[in-house]
This record gives structure tokens, C-alpha cells and sequence, in this order.
């Protein structure tokens, strides 16, 4: 009797033990998936401060440079009113001035009655031309606020108004306006300059914005100047009943907040920056969908993960139940299987959780780790080479060079791997349009000649039969091409050329790639298209490879309908080539 005692309270205590485990295994899961959360969403704030950081200091420096222009010219026609209007004199004067202030593309000195005295507008082509009509801004909020109401005080206030259709360009632009004051403190009209919203879209789009995320600046009083991505009615409009201005904004000048923003209704984690010399505000929000996109795969990757572990543990212990009924008379043979069964389930437990351990990290580095934030390097790294922030010495112009190329390198990196990945789960989706194929490779090889340079080499194109079209994706076949020539001028030898060509073959158009280096060994042949494929791993990192673009040529030309593939010889040259079908 005692030994079925045992023997029963043994069985109990396996069955405990897997029901703990299993349970040990659900928890851990919730905690991962909770904890991944936690941190995607805290990345995304981080994301959206050094953006959101970065575009207010390009604000702020956009705006100085505006209002030191401004006060300038006022102070310089304070006391010589123009004698005949439009003169063209002061127009080429207003013009230099114009074409030397970052951000703005007009100057205009407006008469204390509101009419244009004298105007410089820089058009699209850079030439400075003048209205020829004769234009009267009196109605004018801008000109209200200065003409109706002027006292001494203004007369050193910068005054930005309200998004308004540019009666000359009709397009939407910010007046930025700077009082002229005449002999004895009285009104002697503006100085006006206007800055086009395009202008700082065109900036924002340089600056590495992330495609869920949006950017916005507007002023204090809550009317919308910029938004990207556009959308239709939202500059000039009022949202100063959204909660940034009846809540955050009053609470303080700087922040980020979780709400349902009031342009278009969606849940959005906001950053904001109000500048300090100016009444602007930068915003930066991210959808919170698509930041928990990626926790919402994690997390069911983690259940799945969690559900196949439990039905293991479970499996193991409906063996071990039915051992124990088997064995049940047989107390000290059951015992020993019992242990031995637990001692493996205990091992096979670790290795599980190792396992889980190992794909959770894995997962933090690619969600997080391979999408930090290039975008403010290369954003501050660009305002420091553009000389915003002031000229640099020698020394310090070559570091930052040198750190932008570094940083050009792992965005290259960075975008090679996520090309893989889009391949990989079929989210690659084409452009296809008829293509002049050689103008295509003509215009691959003039964007690429830096390869050339780096390498020594010089890229020769055979002339192929002309209006020869495929159809096709422009940039993609182009990044094929670029891989191609990249590849051909690292391995050449020194001083040589490198042939491209397009010939015809069997109503296709064979676009092919000739180098003059070592060729590629014969045992590697097999290996030239796979990922990460390198035939001398300590000659590919002197050549700066990844060993990523071949098989990412592949993919693309495989998704075109074509075929690529070489054709080596020792010590003599390589010559890729790819095939697509000429279209009429």
C-alpha cells in the first residue's frame, strides 16, 4: 500500500509539474508580448523627438536668416522712399537680395497705403521678374495689423500671417512682414517677403521622413502652414480646438502625447516643438496602427510559439501518463522512467526557452537595431555640410564627409537587407512602364561613374540599335544595372574598362556587363546568386560587399519575367548578363 502511495503521489507531482511549465510558458509569452509593446512604442517616440528636433532647428535657422533679411532692408529704404515705382534699379538690388536669403522668393516694399512700390520675385527658372500689374494689398491681414493700429512698439516686431493664395503665383505661401518706419516714428509701409510652403515641403521630403510618419508646422494660433504627407483643405485651416492647443501646448512648450489627432481622426503618437524666437509649432506624429503592425505579428508569432511548446509538453506528458498505467505494479522501474522522463523534459524545457529567447532577440534587433534613427544623422550631418550652421574648417568639412559617406554605406546596407526581405515575402510591387533600355544604361552609367573613379576603371558602352523598349520598373532595373557595374569595377584590374553592352537575342534584349578581373572559381559557380554569397571573404571586405546585390538582381529580374546569369574565365574577366522581352 505504501508503495502505491508513492507511486500515486509521484504521478501527481509530474502532472503538477507540467501544468506549471506550461503555464510558465503562457506567462512568459504574455510578458514578451506586453514588454514589446511597451518598447515599440517607445521607439516610436524616439523616432518622432530627434525628427521633430531636427526640422525645428531647420525652422528656426530658416526664419532667422528670413528676418535678419527683412530688417536689413527696411533699415535700408527707411530713409530713401522709392521715386518712381518699380524702379529697375532697386528690383536688381531686391533681386540680389532675394536670391542670397535661403528659403524665401520674393522681396516687396509695399507704400503706407498698401500699394507695391517695388518688388523682386525669383521665378522657377531663376530669373527675377516683376508683377506688371499694379497690385494693392490694403485688405490684407498683415497690412491691417501694422496700418490700422500702428504704434511705436511694432516698429521692431516680425510679424508671419496666416497661409494665404499667392496672387501671383497662386500658389499657398506665408507673408513674413517687417514694419518700414519713416521720419519721426511714423508708418512708411512693409517690407514683405514670401515663403512658399513647397519650399520647406521640398526640405522635409529630404529629410528621410518614414512613410508612417507625418510632419506639420503651424503657428500659434493654430492655423495649419505645412503638413506632409499633403492632403486636400488642411493648410490655412484652424485646429486650435485640438487637444495640442487646449491641453499640451499650455502645459508645456515641448512634449509627446498619445491622442486621436483632429486632421484626420486617427489614434497617432505626437511629438511637438514650439520654437522659441518664433510663434510656430513643428509637429511629428506616427499612426499607432502601423507602429504596433509589427507587435501584432511578434505577438502571434509568440503564441504560435507558446501553443507548440504547450502541445510538446503535453505530448510528452501523455507518454509519461501512459508509461506510469503500464508500469503501474512495477513501482521501482516506474520511478526510474519517471525521472528519466523529467530530466528530459526539464532539458527539452531550457532548449525551448533558450530558443524563445534567441527569437525574441532576434526580432528586437530587426524591429528596432536595423531601423535606427538614420534619419536625423543624415539630416544634421546634411545642415553641417550645407553650412547653415556656419562655414566649417578643413578638418572638420572632411570628418563630416566622411561621416556622411559612412552613413550613405549603412543606409545602403540597411536598404539592400529590407530589399531582401521585401522579396522574400512577395511585398515588392513593380512599376512597369515601357522602357528605352538604352537610354536606361546610359543614364545607370552616368549616375554610377563614381564607381569608376573609386576603382580605377572606366565604364565603356557599345551603342546598341536604337528605340529598342521593354517593359519594366525604371528603378529597379536600374538598381540591377548599378549592382552590375559596382560589382564589374571592384573586381577589374586597375587602368582597365569595363564593356557594358545590349544585344539582341531571340526578340529579347540582352544587357550584358564585361570585367577584365580574376573571374570567379569554379566551385563557387553554384553560390554567385545566393544571399551573403562571397568567394573570398577577405577580398570582399577589402571590396566593401555584402554580397546582397546579386541576389537581389535575381529577384528583380526573375519578377520582370527574365533571366540573369554569367559567364567566367580565369584571370581573363566575368561578364554578367540579363535577358527581358523587347516590347513593340
Amino acid at each position: 500500500m505504501e508503495h502505491i502511495l508513492k507511486f500515486r503521489y509521484l504521478k501527481r507531482s509530474v502532472i503538477a509539474f507540467f501544468v506549471s511549465a506550461i503555464a510558465i510558458v503562457w506567462i512568459s509569452s504574455a510578458y514578451l508580448i506586453y514588454s514589446s509593446r511597451i518598447e515599440n512604442l517607445k521607439q516610436a517616440h524616439i523616432e518622432n523627438e530627434k525628427l521633430a528636433d531636427a526640422l525645428s532647428a531647420y525652422t528656426s535657422l530658416v526664419f532667422s536668416s528670413i528676418e535678419s533679411r527683412l530688417k536689413d532692408t527696411a533699415k535700408y529704404f527707411s530713409t530713401k522712399p522709392p521715386l518712381k515705382p518699380l524702379d529697375p534699379e532697386i528690383t536688381e538690388l531686391l533681386g540680389e537680395w532675394v536670391k542670397d536669403t535661403k528659403g524665401i522668393f520674393s522681396l516687396n516694399l509695399f507704400s503706407e497705403e498698401g500699394t507695391l512700390n517695388q518688388s523682386a520675385i525669383l521665378s522657377d527658372t531663376g530669373e527675377i521678374y516683376v508683377p506688371k500689374k499694379k497690385l494693392n494689398f490694403r485688405e490684407r491681414q498683415y497690412f491691417k495689423y501694422f496700418a490700422d493700429d500702428w504704434k511705436t512698439e511694432k516698429q521692431d516686431e516680425l510679424y508671419i500671417s496666416n497661409p494665404v493664395r499667392s496672387k501671383v503665383t497662386n500658389r499657398w505661401a506665408v507673408p513674413i512682414v517687417y514694419p518700414r518706419q519713416g521720419p519721426e516714428d511714423k508708418f512708411y509701409g512693409l517690407v514683405v517677403t514670401i515663403l512658399q510652403v513647397q519650399n520647406f515641403m521640398e526640405f522635409f521630403t529630404r529629410s528621410e521622413i518614414n512613410q508612417d510618419q507625418t510632419v506639420a508646422i503651424a503657428n500659434t494660433n493654430g492655423i495649419m502652414m505645412l503638413r506632409i504627407p499633403r492632403a486636400e483643405g488642411i493648410v490655412g485651416k484652424d485646429f486650435s480646438h485640438g487637444v495640442l492647443y487646449t491641453k499640451h501646448l499650455k502645459a508645456s512648450p515641448n512634449g509627446s502625447y498619445e491622442a486621436k489627432v483632429v486632421t484626420e481622426g486617427t489614434e497617432r503618437l505626437v511629438t511637438y516643438r514650439k520654437l522659441e524666437d518664433f510663434p510656430l509649432i513643428v509637429v511629428v506624429s506616427k499612426l499607432k496602427q502601423n507602429i504596433l503592425s509589427e507587435w501584432w505579428k511578434q505577438s502571434i508569432i509568440s503564441l504560435i510559439f507558446a501553443g507548440i511548446i504547450s502541445i510538446f509538453l503535453g505530448y510528452f506528458l501523455r507518454i509519461i501518463l501512459r508509461q506510469a498505467t503500464v508500469l503501474e505494479g512495477h513501482e521501482d522501474n516506474l520511478r526510474q522512467q519517471v525521472n528519466d522522463r523529467t530530466q528530459e523534459l526539464q532539458s527539452a524545457l531550457l532548449v525551448a526557452q533558450r530558443i524563445s529567447k534567441s527569437k525574441s532577440e532576434f526580432l528586437a534587433t530587426v524591429s528596432h537595431e536595423l531601423r535606427t534613427p538614420l534619419t536625423s544623422i543624415k539630416g544634421s550631418l546634411g545642415l553641417l555640410n550645407e553650412g547653415i550652421l556656419g562655414a566649417l574648417p578643413d578638418k572638420a568639412k572632411g570628418m563630416v564627409d566622411i561621416a556622411n559617406k559612412n552613413t550613405d554605406r549603412l543606409i545602403f546596407l540597411v536598404n539592400d537587407i529590407l530589399d531582401v526581405e521585401k522579396f522574400m515575402s512577395g511585398k515588392v510591387k513593380l512599376d512597369i512602364q515601357p522602357i528605352d533600355i538604352s537610354d536606361l544604361v546610359q543614364r545607370a552609367i552616368e549616375e554610377n561613374q563614381g564607381y569608376a573613379i573609386e576603382n580605377k576603371v572606366k565604364f565603356v558602352f557599345n551603342q546598341p540599335p536604337t528605340n529598342l523598349k521593354v517593359s519594366g520598373d525604371p528603378y529597379r532595373l536600374t538598381q540591377v544595372i548599378a549592382n552590375l557595374l559596382s560589382n564589374a569595377a571592384k573586381f577589374s584590374f586597375d587602368n582597365s574598362d569595363v564593356e557594358v553592352s545590349i544585344t539582341l537575342n531571340n526578340n529579347h534584349a540582352r544587357i550584358s556587363v564585361a570585367d577584365t578581373g580574376p573571374g570567379i572559381p569554379e566551385e563557387f559557380h553554384d553560390q554567385v546568386f545566393e544571399k551573403f554569397a562571397q568567394a573570398d571573404k577577405s577580398d570582399s571586405r577589402q571590396k566593401d560587399s555584402t554580397g546582397l546585390g546579386l541576389s537581389i538582381s535575381q529577384a528583380i529580374i526573375e519578377k520582370h519575367g527574365g533571366q540573369i546569369d554569367f559567364e567566367t574565365k580565369k584571370d581573363v574577366g566575368t561578364t554578367f548578363f540579363f535577358e527581358l522581352e523587347i516590347v513593340q
